[in-house]
């Protein structure tokens, strides 16, 4: 009981040193649109379904991401980034994913209005180099309405 409370009080200090941090550092920390030297990251951010199987991807502004496909769910950061071949959008699952722990897929992206189309630069990662290579298409507010989930 007593190494409850222990545990207990220090995950609360812990979690109000996170908070006491200045907002730089914590932007330093973030990949994303923070990170990305691509002028359109934001463009990314957003749930977007895949046009395979109705998978779900959650970008954040934070540069984190959700992959949910049935009962599997990877989630990771992301950055976008400029060069000649135009935006590459990195992918790297953190160590605690169900799937490719650890490992980052690279992508060109393209967006055109509510589609993404991405094409593989490399990826080990076999499920989502599959799951990638189709379409997504961006969510809005108003779809879960017009899905008839009123």
């Amino acid at each position: 009981m007593r190494n409850t409370l222990i545990l207990s009080i220090a995950c609360i200090a812990l979690s109000l040193g996170a908070c006491a941090q200045s907002t730089k550092h914590q932007e330093a920390l973030l990949a994303g649109v923070t990170g990305s030297t691509a002028e359109n990251a934001e463009a990314v951010v957003g749930v977007w379904m895949s046009e395979q199987d109705g998978a779900l991807l959650t970008m954040t502004e934070a540069g984190l991401f959700t992959l949910e496909r049935g009962a599997l769910r990877s989630i990771g950061t992301w950055t976008l980034s400029a060069d000649e071949s135009g935006s590459q959008l990195s992918l790297t699952n953190v160590h605690i994913s169900a799937q490719c722990p650890d490992q980052e897929g690279v992508y060109v992206a393209e967006i055109v209005r509510n589609t993404m189309r991405l094409a593989i630069v490399k990826d080990a990662c076999t499920g989502r180099e599959e799951l990638m290579s189709w379409p997504w298409t961006r969510k809005t507010a108003d779809a879960k309405l017009d899905d008839g989930s009123r």
